[in-house]
């Protein structure tokens, strides 16, 4: 779970879902996803959601500053704070930037790179840190999920000489 999914131009989702023959991804565009980006041309990082909605390829850069030095056609790849997808992963383009004064942020939408629409090869990448399972409904349903035990502290003099 939590494994990247790429095609030939750009990152197309992340695994969500698994099975013994298959497996679940859930795209960029989809109204859950959230990638951590960063805009190659500057550095500058951001977050990007999904917008099905949205039209234009699904996709807004959202809580940037209107003051930002984004432009159209400015690649988005992803910057690795998340732990998940590696830093630099091809994502998207921005097609369009709406700056209004009366607000404190930029509107970005942009278009994924990659063929979300249906491409048929794919590869799917280990995430830089692994999803842990979700407990069995039993133990959420009674509430008794387990708790991580508290780690023992070692007095920093101890053993030091």
């Amino acid at each position: 779970l939590g494994s990247p999914v790429i095609d030939e131009t750009g990152l197309l989702g992340q695994v969500t879902r698994d099975y013994p023959l298959s497996a679940e991804v859930t795209l960029i565009t989809d109204r859950d996803a959230v990638v951590p980006v960063q805009i190659q041309r500057t550095g500058e990082r951001g977050v990007l959601y999904g917008e099905p909605g949205l039209g234009q390829g699904g996709l807004e850069l959202r809580w940037m500053p209107t003051a930002a030095d984004v432009r159209v056609g400015d690649l988005l790849v992803t910057s690795g704070v998340d732990g998940i997808y590696t830093a630099g992963l091809r994502v998207a383009r921005v097609t369009a930037v709406v700056r209004q004064r009366d607000t404190a942020f930029a509107r970005v939408i942009c278009a994924p790179l990659a063929d979300v629409e249906g491409g048929r090869h794919v590869l799917v990448l280990k995430p830089l840190t692994p999803l842990a399972p979700a407990p069995p409904a039993d133990i959420v349903k009674s509430g008794a999920v387990p708790r991580k035990p508290h780690a023992a502290s070692v007095p920093a003099a101890a053993g030091a000489r």
